[in-house]
C-alpha cells in the first residue's frame, strides 16, 4: 500500500523506488509455499506510466491474494479483509492518479 502511494505522489516516475519492498518479500513467501513456477520476478522494468504501474500494483495484489488463499488452506489465520482493504485502496489510487492525469 506504501508503494500504490509513492506511485500516486510520483505517477510518472521512470520507476517505483519502493517497489523491491514489496517485491523481495512475496518472493520469499512464493519459495516458502514451494511456488517456484510463481509469475512474480525480481526483475520488473521501469513503468514509466501512471497506468502501467497501476496494472503492476494489481497483478502484485491479485499474486498476494493467491498467496494469502493458500497459507488459509495450510490452517493458517490470515486477514479476512486484507483483500477487499488492498483492492479499495488501489482503488482510491487509480482515482487520484486518473484524476492527476487531466
Amino acid at each position: 500500500m506504501i508503494t500504490a502511494k509513492h506511485a500516486a505522489r510520483s505517477p510518472w516516475a521512470e520507476k517505483m523506488e519502493l517497489l523491491p519492498l514489496l517485491i523481495d518479500p512475496m518472493a520469499k513467501a512464493h519459495h516458502l509455499l514451494d511456488q517456484e513456477n510463481s509469475p512474480l520476478s525480481r526483475d520488473i522494468q521501469a513503468h514509466q506510466k501512471p497506468s502501467e504501474k497501476l496494472q503492476l500494483l494489481y497483478q502484485l495484489a491479485d499474486q498476494m491474494s493467491e498467496m494469502v488463499a493458500i497459507l488459509a488452506e495450510h490452517g493458517e489465520e490470515v486477514p479476512a479483509l486484507i483483500k477487499p482493504g488492498v483492492y479499495r485502496y488501489l482503488s482510491l489510487i487509480d482515482l487520484i492518479i486518473e484524476d492527476r492525469e487531466q
